[in-house]
Formats: structure tokens, C-alpha cells, sequence
């Protein structure tokens, strides 16, 4: 690696003054913090210089303070947590790093359910989400008390559930609604779950303003809501805090004093 540019050498190719960055330069870390403070400062007016004894305290100072976990070392505390909070259901944790970032995927048959297992693992998503304005904003969270970037953008639930299950949730929508429709059930596959194969129409019930498809759904939503578990209480979850977020996503809050 190269040594440090001289900072004077640095400000006559400063982008605020319509230089060219040379190549080398770019190549230590330091000089690349030099030309984004120096640009700043000078875009405000500020003149602040820091010279390299100050840069290389930012470093360390920063090294020290914040801890960067990779996808799977994020996806170990997830298994733990949900292992932790959940102990009579397998949970599947695969973790994902690509291009353009990385993810955690859950899956699970029956158990709880979405809301529950999300409730849990979204302390562990390093990222946000603003679909108002299609950015992708970084949230700040802890590890024992120690700032931490979890290594995990976003992690997705996925909840399959079987035949006995879907049966119990048609079963009592129609006993609440006091329904006759045959609700037939397919038990589906490892990779889909079970399904409502079809609701057959009751003139009865479409006289009370229950088709075929709204019973479907309501069934769904049943079944999607009912859970078998309820959470325990979990170490690892309580070894992780919330310090907040960038501030830019629409909801955002900002970061939070630790």
C-alpha cells in the first residue's frame, strides 16, 4: 500500500477544485477520508484539515467502537434465538450474500406464526426498506452492549403449514359462520405446504353474502393467524438493543442515543 499523500498535495486535486483524483491515491484508505472531508469542508466553508495522526485515531476509534458481523454469523444468532424462543419447532435458517447485499430465510411447518417468528428475527436485520421511495436505509443496532452491524440486510419468514392444520382452521369458520360448504384440502408438497384445493358454492350461504372464494380467503387469514406456540423467553434476543436508523426512509426515526 502506498504511503499517505501530503494533504497539500491532496487539496490542489480536491474535487472542489475541479481536479483529477490520481490512481494511487485511492489505494490508502486515509487519502480517500481526505478527499471527502476536505470536500465537504470546503463545500461548507469550514476549512477543517485533518492531518494523519487525527485520521488514523478516527479508524481505530471506529474499528473499536462498531462490530461488523458477516451473513452467517448474523444467521447462528437467529437459529439461536428462535431456537431459544420457539424450543419445540425446527426452524430452517439459510442465510444469502449476493451482489447486492445479503438476506437470512426462515421456514417452518405449522408452530407460530408469521408475526410471532418476525417479531423475533427482525432485531437482527441490518437493513430497511422504504417502498415510498424505493430506498434501502441501514439500521443501527447492539450486540452485549456493543454497537454492531448485523451482516443480514433483510430476513424473510416463510411459514408452511399442513393438512391437519388447515383442516382445524376451515373447520372453525364454518362452525363460526355456520356454514355447509365442503371445503376440499390437498396436502400439497415439502416445498408448497397444504392448500384449500376448492369451496363448493351453497346457495344458502351466497344468500348470506358467503361465496366460494370469500370463505377461501377467510379461512386463509384463519389459518395464517392461529398459532401452536407461544414465544418463550430468549438470551440471545436480549443480548441484541435497537440504536435507531439513518433517518432518511420514510418512518425512519433516527439514531437513538445508546
Amino acid at each position: 500500500m502506498p504511503p499517505a499523500t501530503p494533504l497539500f498535495e491532496l487539496l490542489a486535486v480536491c474535487p472542489c477544485s475541479h481536479g483529477k483524483l490520481p490512481f494511487a491515491f485511492l489505494q490508502h484508505p486515509k487519502n480517500i477520508l481526505k478527499v471527502c472531508l476536505t470536500w465537504w469542508s470546503s463545500w461548507l466553508n469550514i476549512g477543517t484539515v485533518l492531518d494523519d495522526n487525527a485520521l488514523t485515531g478516527l479508524f481505530k476509534e471506529n474499528q473499536m467502537s462498531k462490530q461488523y458481523l458477516s451473513c452467517a454469523d448474523t444467521a447462528k444468532l437467529v437459529r439461536a434465538a428462535l431456537k431459544e424462543s420457539f424450543p419445540g419447532v425446527k426452524f430452517s435458517v439459510r442465510s444469502s450474500v449476493y451482489s447486492g447485499g445479503a438476506s437470512i430465510n426462515v421456514g417452518w411447518v405449522d408452530g407460530p406464526n408469521a408475526d410471532q417468528v418476525k417479531g423475533i428475527v427482525s432485531a437482527f436485520e441490518g437493513s430497511y426498506f422504504d417502498g415510498m421511495t424505493d430506498y434501502k436505509g441501514s439500521n443501527y443496532g447492539s450486540l452485549d452492549g456493543q454497537e454492531v452491524r448485523f451482516g443480514a440486510d433483510f430476513i424473510f419468514v416463510n411459514r408452511q403449514i399442513t393438512a391437519p392444520f388447515l383442516t382445524r382452521a376451515a373447520s372453525f369458520v364454518l362452525n363460526y359462520y355456520g356454514l355447509d360448504n365442503e371445503v376440499v384440502i390437498d396436502s400439497g408438497n415439502k416445498y408448497s405446504g397444504a392448500y384449500i384445493k376448492s369451496v363448493n358454492n351453497l346457495p344458502a350461504s351466497e344468500a348470506r353474502g358467503f361465496s366460494a372464494y370469500d370463505i377461501q380467503r377467510r379461512i386463509n387469514e384463519e389459518a395464517s393467524k392461529y398459532s401452536l406456540d407461544d414465544a418463550a423467553e430468549s438470551a440471545t434476543l436480549n443480548r441484541v438493543g435497537f440504536l435507531g436508523d439513518d433517518g432518511y426512509g420514510y418512518g425512519a426515526v433516527g439514531r437513538i442515543a445508546a
